[in-house]
């Protein structure tokens, strides 16, 4: 049994040296083409590998891996030059300290846009938590209306829609890592309606203009602490 989970564990060590290296030459590509990249290129470029999603995601899954195994007391590491030549002292990191390199979740904050526009497909006209339909930057999406206000609106009949009517909005978006780092959409919810347009008509709403006129004190709160 042991024998197995040492082989896999070796399996798992080169898979991670082989991607860590093929984004290692990519960021180093340009710096190649116009000559020899000196120390600290060399350290800026690991820097953004070890930042990117893919490696952070495949790193914790090597880390989460690695825990498992009761053999294992620690990691030993150490980086290479172009030519595979260590480059510094062993770096020995105790299985105490994996912990540290593990994903505690796979969500990511929300990213949220301020002028977001969604063409109405399919509004929802009556009371419940059902999702709207909308096409947003060429896409159609389902959303949740968080603006308790211009929902209210829609079901009084104070706020109608017909094709190609527009919402200009704050939008949040949802985003999530998959297994391979990959960053995935899981949902979207409009926080505010700031207008509703109607080909050349746009209508501003009373929550549109309060959040305007909020985020220009906010804004102007920001300059006076920077002055």
């Amino acid at each position: 049994m042991y024998q197995s989970q040492d082989d896999e564990m070796d399996i798992a060590l080169k898979q991670l040296s082989i991607e860590e290296k093929k984004l290692s030459i990519q960021k180093l590509k340009k710096e190649l083409e116009v000559g020899v990249p000196n120390d600290k290129t060399i350290k800026s470029a690991a820097l953004s590998i070890n930042n990117d999603f893919k490696v952070l995601t495949r790193k914790s899954n090597f880390y989460k891996q690695l825990d498992g195994y009761e053999k294992i007391k620690g990691l030993g590491i150490n980086a290479l030059t172009l030519e595979e030549q260590p480059t510094q002292v062993e770096k020995f990191i105790p299985k105490s300290d994996f912990y540290k390199y593990i994903l505690s979740t796979n969500d990511l904050p929300d990213e949220v846009i301020e002028t977001a526009e969604i063409e109405i497909v399919a509004p929802v006209l009556r009371e419940g938590r059902y999702k709207w339909k909308g096409i947003y930057q060429d896409e159609l999406i389902s959303f949740n209306m968080g603006d308790s206000e211009f929902k209210d609106d829609v079901l009084s009949k104070q706020v109608s829609f017909q094709h190609g009517a527009i919402i200009q909005c704050v939008l949040k978006i949802s985003r999530e890592l998959d297994e391979s780092g990959e960053i995935v959409t899981n949902g979207f919810t409009v926080n505010t309606v700031i207008s509703k347009i109607d080909g050349e008509q746009v209508n501003e709403t009373s929550q549109g203009r309060r959040y305007k006129l909020s985020k220009k004190f906010i804004e102007g709160q920001d300059e006076l602490f920077k002055s």
